[in-house]
């Protein structure tokens, strides 16, 4: 991964402050494996760009995986008012959800994501954990 590390930081140093270079960075952080550093770069995505949906995605993601399901629904619930259509805006509704036990608000959240867009490949996400709530709630 030195490769595509280096490249990530020449482009960080190379341009204006650019969340999408912080975003680079922080993939690229994630595959190595350095989740906090990746967390940092995210943060520095958002605070350039509070639209940048995959940025708020991605953080959102991270947060629930090291422990904060709070703060990364907080962020789940921002890029769901930037796209509120989105299919994968719902699913990282309900990925925290699950996390808090709260069952019912992510059934609805994966509801509402699988209605948005019949052909959309992030509603096959939805469906998949939808089908994970059924089995965590006994629902037929």
């Amino acid at each position: 991964m030195d490769k595509p590390l280096s490249d990530a930081e020449r482009a960080l140093r190379a341009s204006e402050p650019s969340a999408w270079a912080r975003y680079a960075l922080a993939t690229v952080l994630l595959h190595e494996g350095r989740q906090f550093a990746a967390l940092i770069e995210l943060r520095h995505a958002i605070d350039l760009n509070a639209s940048h949906a995959f940025a708020l995605q991605d953080l959102s993601f991270m947060l629930n995986l090291v422990g904060h399901p709070d703060e990364a629904l907080e962020m789940a619930i921002r890029n769901l008012r930037i796209a509120p259509t989105s299919t994968l805006a719902h699913y990282h509704v309900a990925v925290p959800l699950l996390t808090l036990c709260e069952y019912e608000r992510a059934r609805l959240a994966l509801e509402r994501g699988c209605r948005k867009h019949a052909d959309d490949l992030g509603r096959y996400r939805c469906e998949a954990l939808l089908m994970q709530v059924d089995l965590l709630t006994d629902h037929p």
